[in-house]
This record gives C-alpha cells, structure tokens and sequence, in this order.
C-alpha cells in the first residue's frame, strides 16, 4: 500500500514557530528511505527538498500534518482560459487578473474588511492552498453561472457552448 499525502509541517519551539508544505509518502515498504515509523508505517520525503526537511526531525517533534483534497489542476486551467476567453471577447478590462478580480467581486468570492465606517471587500485568492476542491467547484460554477447571466459579460451565451470553448481551449476532447 503506498499513498501520497499533500502536508504542511508546523514546527513549534521555544522562540519560533516553522511552517513548510511538501509532499510525503506513507508506505508499509520499510526498505525504502529510512526516517521515522509511525504505526508500522514509514514515512519519508516524496521529493529532495520534502527529504531535507524529514532528516531535521528528532524522536519527539511535534509535528501537525493536515489532510486535504487534492486539487484539479485541469479545472484551474479551465478557469484561467475561461478568463482568457472572455478577455478576448469584451472590451472593458485590460488583463485577465482584472478580469478574475471582478467576477470574484460580482459572485461575492471576496474577504470582508471593517475598517472604521468602511466596508472593504477584497476578491480571495483561488490558489491552491488557500481554496479546497470542493470551494473552486461551487467558485467555477458560479464564475461561469454569472458570466452567462443578464448582468454578466455574455448574455444569453448557452453554458454547454462556453464550456465547449473552454475544453477546445485546453485540450480537452469527449468525442
């Protein structure tokens, strides 16, 4: 059994506290790079640099490991030729970050600031660490739910013939 896990390492010590993501790689293989074994299993670093970080450890670190979803990389793309697509197609913003920040700000994928009397709304980021799976599907979704619709930059367009676009734009062939 072999399963590779996504982590971020919290080291927590008298003067600091140390984050570092990387991947590891949990096996029942121990001929394989010896580190620490944790309930029969052995843990070592899936790359150098993860490697690097493992052989600083010491019997007795405490060490948090978070699971997370793994995220699509194909639908990030799908995301970012959508912008593209329709940057192409309108003539109002002058770069695909301008673009993406004002559909964040019209499907309301923003952090909320107070500052005095001010309500600031500021677009999230969609990178991987900061949005699971399961937010950039329902994010994606309305992305393309609001560029569609009355008030968005295409009107009246089909979904599917968007989508279609989209998939030709990356690649993607269901024939």
């Amino acid at each position: 059994m072999e399963l590779t896990l996504v982590f971020q390492l919290i080291f927590k010590g008298e003067r600091m506290t140390k984050k570092y993501m990387g991947t590891i790689k949990l096996s029942t293989d121990h001929s394989s790079w010896k580190t620490s074994n944790w309930k029969g299993h052995c843990i070592w670093g899936y790359d150098e640099e993860s490697q690097k970080v493992f052989e600083t450890w010491s019997l007795g670190d405490l060490v948090t490991v978070e699971k997370r979803s793994k995220r699509s990389q194909r639908q990030h793309r799908m995301y970012w030729a959508l912008i593209g697509l329709v940057l192409d197609n309108q003539d109002y913003f002058q770069s695909k970050d301008q673009l993406s920040h004002y559909i964040k700000l019209k499907i309301g994928h923003v952090d909320i600031v107070k500052y005095k009397d001010e309500v600031i709304e500021i677009p999230k980021s969609i990178s991987f660490s900061s949005t699971k799976q399961e937010e950039f599907n329902s994010f994606i979704d309305r992305a393309i739910d609001f560029i569609i619709s009355d008030e968005g930059l295409w009107p009246g367009v089909e979904r599917d013939t968007v989508l279609n676009e989209v998939y030709d734009i990356i690649g993607i062939n269901f024939a």
